[in-house]
């Protein structure tokens, strides 16, 4: 079962420099386990968390949370929180901790001899990476093969985008110019394009038999690598970035010109 990628890549940059952190791949997606008990994961494209009785039950009245439900009986102490409720960073951050609150109380578990247990890899990704410096330090720990698809895709952004910058963000290549343009990663399979696209009915059509969960791209890396429609991609993205910020800017100019109130 699929599950986002990109939500899974945000909770592991959360969680980088916390202690005792395991992850496994459970309930057809992924897990993050603190002293060997389970955290928070995802599900499908939704981020799933662990508070307990009452937290739990008190946390279902919230908006885009759900009960937890993956064999038609809810799973005690759990809710689900749909994507719109973990938009934010501060928000993502925010459930972990309450998870945290929670979990932090239970016993400590030993680790299981037959391997089941992991830490924290950057290995739901080909390599088991360390945390990448650069675009450069990151295509580096991939075989030569993909390299050479990392590079391809890279040089593509580059051209479509020239006045961006490169940068790494939750451990992925990422282009920003007045925000983040596009994230790019290499997984097992794929090669995974972020965020979702939308504003262009064309290109939302072209993208659409690459689109995984909730809209992110997947390129498989067993085909030929649609070089000309990611151009295409980074181009309405580099578009919308422009707009966005002077939208921003004009809003900002009129709130400077606005009088203030007299006393």
């Amino acid at each position: 079962m699929a599950f986002d990628e990109s939500l899974a890549a945000r909770i592991r940059h959360t969680l980088t420099r916390r202690r005792n952190i395991e992850e496994r791949k459970m309930f057809g997606g992924i897990c993050f386990l603190l002293n060997g008990n389970l955290l928070v994961g995802v599900w499908k494209d939704s981020l799933i968390a662990r508070l307990g009785p009452d937290e739990g039950e008190a946390a279902l009245r919230e908006p885009h949370v759900k009960v937890f439900d993956v064999t038609g009986r809810p799973m005690k102490n759990w809710v689900m929180v749909e994507l719109e409720g973990v938009d934010d960073d501060n928000q993502l951050k925010e459930w972990i901790r309450r998870a945290e609150e929670f979990v932090g109380t239970l016993p400590a578990k030993r680790k299981e001899s037959s391997g089941m247990s992991r830490g924290i890899e950057r290995g739901v990704t080909m390599a088991k990476a360390k945390k990448p410096f650069g675009i450069d330090a990151y295509i580096s720990q991939f075989p030569a093969d993909v390299r050479a698809v990392l590079q391809d895709v890279r040089e593509t952004i580059r051209r479509a985008a020239p006045e961006a910058a490169e940068t790494i963000s939750y451990q992925m290549p990422a282009f920003r110019q007045h925000g983040i343009l596009v994230y790019f990663a290499a997984w097992k399979k794929h090669i995974g394009l972020y965020p979702p696209i939308s504003g262009d009915e064309a290109v939302e059509k072209a993208s659409a038999r690459y689109a995984g969960p909730k809209g992110n791209l997947q390129f498989p890396l067993d085909e030929p690598m649609p070089l000309d429609l990611i151009e295409r991609i980074v181009k309405l993205r580099t578009k919308q970035d422009s707009q966005k910020a002077a939208a921003m800017r004009n809003k900002k100019s009129q709130t400077a010109r606005k009088p203030r109130a007299s006393k």
